[in-house]
C-alpha cells in the first residue's frame, strides 16, 4: 500500500477542472453532513444555512446556474459557526469541522 503524500494529493486536485474540484469539495461536505445533522438535531443548532449552501452548489454544478446567493449564504454560514465553548456534545468538533 502506498504511503499518503499530501503534496501529491494537492497536485492531483489542482489539475482537476473547476467543476471537478467543486464536486470533490461537495462530496466531502456531504460526507460530514450526517454528524452535523445529528449534532443539530440533538442540540437544536440551526444548520439550515449550511444545507442550503451545499444544495446551491450542487444546483450550480448540475445546471451551471448563477451563484448570486452564494455570498449571502456564505456570510450567514460564517456568522453562525457552532461555538465549541457553548456546546458540550460529542459531535461538537465534527459540527465545527463541517461548518468551516
Amino acid at each position: 500500500m502506498a504511503e499518503f503524500d499530501e503534496n501529491d494529493l494537492k497536485r492531483i486536485l489542482k489539475n482537476l477542472s473547476d467543476s471537478k474540484q467543486l464536486a470533490f469539495i461537495l462530496l466531502l461536505c456531504e460526507r460530514m453532513m450526517p454528524a452535523f445533522s445529528k449534532f443539530s438535531e440533538d442540540t437544536k443548532f440551526d444548520m439550515s444555512c449550511y444545507r442550503k449552501s451545499v444544495d446551491i452548489a450542487w444546483a450550480y454544478l448540475a445546471e451551471n446556474t448563477n451563484l448570486e446567493q452564494c455570498e449571502q449564504i456564505s456570510e450567514a454560514c460564517c456568522e453562525c459557526v457552532p461555538d465549541t465553548e457553548e456546546f458540550d456534545h460529542a459531535l461538537t468538533s465534527a459540527a465545527l469541522n463541517a461548518a468551516l
